[in-house]
């Protein structure tokens, strides 16, 4: 078995990365068990099945619609003014849309805080962004881009659960202050979103005190909450001598750059014409990387105010920006493939729960390609399968993930899930044929289960895979923040179509008795890009 060499890994940095990006995949994904009961109460009483799923895939929609219009422009303006602002509007953004999502009262409503929701923000590619640059070393990538994938498996987890218990409480727990209250009869959805709001509050606070800037040029800049952050640290987590002897090595190390700095100093002075340009911003940058090395195993960096040449703190350093080199052949590549990954990952997340949440078809003789209806569950029902398969994603993360990419490699590992995620795909409408009155449930619940667990091991695999081609595939580090918000909007595009198309020719399938037509389509894309992975190249 391949071993990683951890050594100077940032820990402490990526753990409250990961701590900051918990709570918005559960905002996400905890809507879906209930978003069609939520859509359907929102419609005239006997609307037609089929209509409900359209509408609430325009609702899907308007979230990955409005992002496609702000996710560059997240990612730009992350390279001007750094990571950490950025990152504090979206959660912001994500606590209150999240509120207003759950007292909508109306479809127009629901529609309008989800675009919202959207324009907000743009976190995907700033969270990318900051575990690219807290993990430099190509044998640290794998498991710091791991984070992703497997907050977004804790919030598979959480958020089902969390949306299909807590959501029309007056239903699900009928027998609590919670079922009983008027509030909750008016605002049935509010709830779940409640709860989430709480949870970003709750990340934001951690985000402020214990989240370190990034950003090449700004990451040396003075931060008061981080500053009150790092004297929480001291009083709660670590004793007094260990700070002792990490400010005498720091002052030392200080001291040493110091001496060296004015070296370099006398020797341009006496050799170097006069418009040559000042060594300031070299050695800031040199030092505080010597002086963080040796404070590693205490904190991921340690805060020293020391000036640098601020002439230089712009946009990547450029007085014009090289688009021919930022985004390269291999870039591109790299973002199509991930544009059709998160197109057919996401139809599968819309699609399975209207598949288990539609009521049963008993008009109609089930056998290929004919099919109608779903498999009947309730909103706990579909929260627990989801659930369930976010756990076995999170295990797969943690467990497996970071040996496999090791053993196997980054390109090998994502090329072969691409071309297992086709079989999760063209699987599902075929549990339609199964006969529901005689099969029994633990048997459904075996096929069901197997579904999901191929989909979430591939893809839970994919995904972190295509982040570290991707930023490999990057020759100019400085402008990753650009690069990513053109990956979210590539994922937004893909998103956005997703449920109008889903939904629509789900729509059209129930109508003709061709359930499992939008599976087919989710497959044949699916298989586009196998095919196109013959394009990306092997970094390593």
């Amino acid at each position: 078995m391949a071993r990683v060499n951890l050594e100077g890994f940032h820990y402490a940095q990526i753990s409250i990365i990961a701590i900051c990006r918990f709570a918005e995949p559960i905002a996400l994904v905890s809507v879906l068990p209930y978003l069609y009961f939520m859509i359907q109460s929102f419609l005239p009483e006997g609307t037609d099945e089929a209509e409900v799923s359209k509408y609430a895939g325009w609702v899907a929609t308007s979230f990955s619609a409005s992002q496609i219009l702000t996710g560059i422009v997240w990612g730009r303006i992350s390279d001007v003014i750094g990571r950490k602002p950025v990152m504090f509007l979206g959660m912001v953004g994500t606590l209150i849309t999240s509120l207003l999502f759950g007292f909508s009262t109306s479809l127009t409503q629901a529609l309008i805080t989800r675009a919202l929701a959207g324009l907000l923000n743009g976190n995907v590619s700033v969270v990318r962004t900051l575990l690219a640059e807290n993990a430099p070393k190509k044998e640290h990538q794998a498991l710091a881009f791991s984070v992703m994938p497997l907050m977004f498996q804790f919030g598979s987890v959480i958020g089902p659960i969390l949306g299909g218990f807590l959501a029309n409480p007056s239903k699900t727990m009928p027998n609590t202050w919670f079922g009983s209250s008027e509030f909750f009869k008016k605002y049935p959805w509010a709830l779940p979103n409640i709860f989430v709001a709480f949870l970003m509050l709750f990340s934001i606070i951690i985000l402020l005190l214990f989240l370190d800037e990034t950003h090449v040029h700004l990451k040396d800049r003075p931060d008061p909450f981080r500053e009150f952050g790092r004297r929480i640290s001291r009083t709660f987590l670590c004793s007094n001598h260990i700070f002792e002897e990490l400010e005498e090595r720091t002052e030392s190390l200080l001291e040493e750059a110091i001496d060296e700095f004015e070296e370099e100093e006398e020797h341009r002075n006496e050799s170097s014409p006069l418009l040559f340009p000042t060594p300031a911003r070299r050695f800031s940058s040199r030092s505080l990387r010597r002086i963080s090395s040796a404070g590693s195993r205490f904190s991921d960096e340690i805060y020293f105010p020391i000036e640098t040449n601020r002439s230089h703190v712009h946009v990547a350093g450029r007085s014009s920006v090289p688009w021919n080199e930022v985004f390269n052949i291999q870039v591109c590549h790299q973002l199509i493939s991930y544009m059709i990954l998160c197109f057919d990952t996401m139809g599968f997340d819309f699609l399975i729960p209207l598949l288990l949440s539609q009521a049963q078809s008993t008009n109609i003789i089930h056998h290929f390609p004919f099919s109608r209806g779903g498999l009947g569950m309730d909103a706990s029902t579909v929260g627990k399968y989801l659930s369930a398969s976010g756990l076995a994603g999170m295990a797969i993360m943690a467990l497996a993930f970071p040996t496999l990419d090791a053993v196997i490699g980054s390109y090998r590992l994502y090329v072969l899930s691409l071309w297992f995620l086709p079989i999760a795909y063209v699987a599902p409408p075929f549990l339609l044929y199964l006969n529901l009155d005689q099969i029994s449930n633990w048997l459904l619940s075996i096929a069901v289960m197997l579904i999901l667990f191929s989909k979430v091991t591939f893809s839970t695999l994919a995904f972190p895979e295509n982040m570290l081609l991707l930023n490999r595939a990057s020759t100019l580090p400085e402008f990753l923040g650009t690069i990513n918000g053109v990956a979210q909007v590539c994922a937004s595009i893909s998103r956005a179509l997703v449920p109008v198309l889903s939904g629509s020719i789900s729509a059209y399938g129930q109508k003709h008795s061709l359930a499992g037509l939008p599976w087919y389509m989710l497959t044949i894309v699916s298989l586009v890009g196998s095919f196109q992975t013959v394009f990306l190249s092997d970094p390593d």
